[in-house]
């Protein structure tokens, strides 16, 4: 539920004309992506009177891209010489938003309530965004027994690593029967929401790897995160056993690089 108030931030300012003039369309590289929409959520919580630190959101702003460039409001353009580039898609970002702050249940209770509990309401969540920043987040890093057994080291520079075809097709093969079986699920640990996330950020990922290049840090928090998670979740089962091997794959050809 948390998630939803900072999507109501964004949604709610992404119909403002303020939203379109940090991007005017352009179109914005791999590089600058992160920071940009940075400036969004800084400008979303400012819209509504607070100022705030973005980095405490940088769990849920890997998500919200992800769903972004499911959900077509980012557009994608590039090979391995250019580089990646988005694009914000306006009418999308528009259609998007709109389906949100209409039929969301947070944001039609923040509705009927005003503009008084929705402060209250966003000043409570940025409070816990804080507190959960300070003590490493909600959901933490990789548990310790995983790190030891795949010595999954994130650098902190956030390298971008090259992949030849023979990886890349190991890997999109990989995470072809990651996305078989967890459509057999109907959800995740009785998630139904979680589960429709994980294949969205799957889909992104796949997208990301078949790419020449990629960044490190994009996999880790699209890919490796949720893989960690279904790998213990349901390591008896076959969705365990292949999202173990993709995330082998993943420390192997592009995180051990």
């Amino acid at each position: 539920m948390r998630g939803d108030y900072l999507r109501f931030a964004l949604h709610a300012f992404s119909r403002t004309g303020n939203f379109s003039l940090i991007h005017n369309g352009a179109w914005i590289s791999e590089e600058d992506l992160l920071d940009t929409f940075n400036i969004f959520l800084s400008r979303s919580f400012s819209h509504f009177g607070f100022e705030v630190d973005h980095s405490i959101f940088k769990n849920d702003l890997m998500q919200l891209l992800v769903e972004y460039k499911s959900e077509h409001v980012l557009e994608f353009e590039g090979d391995r010489y250019t580089g990646k580039w988005f694009r914000i898609n306006e009418e999308e970002k528009n259609r998007n938003a709109i389906n949100f702050l209409n039929t969301n249940e947070v944001a039609l209770r923040l509705s009927r309530l005003g503009e008084s509990a929705t402060k209250a309401a966003l000043s409570r969540v940025i409070a816990e965004y804080e507190a959960a920043a300070h003590d490493g987040g909600p959901d933490g890093a990789l548990s310790e027994t995983v790190y030891e057994e795949r010595q999954l080291d994130i650098p902190a520079s956030d390298r971008i690593v090259s992949i030849d075809d023979n990886q890349r097709d190991e890997i999109d093969e990989a995470a072809e029967g990651v996305r078989q079986e967890l459509c057999k699920v109907n959800a995740f640990d009785g998630d139904a929401a979680l589960h429709e996330r994980f294949l969205a950020q799957l889909a992104a990922g796949r997208e990301l790897i078949r790419s020449h290049s990629v960044r490190i840090y994009l996999i880790y928090e699209t890919l490796i995160k949720m893989l960690v998670q279904i790998s213990e979740k349901y390591k008896d089962t076959a969705l365990g056993v292949v999202a173990k091997k993709l995330l082998e794959l993943l420390v192997e050809h592009i995180v051990g690089k």
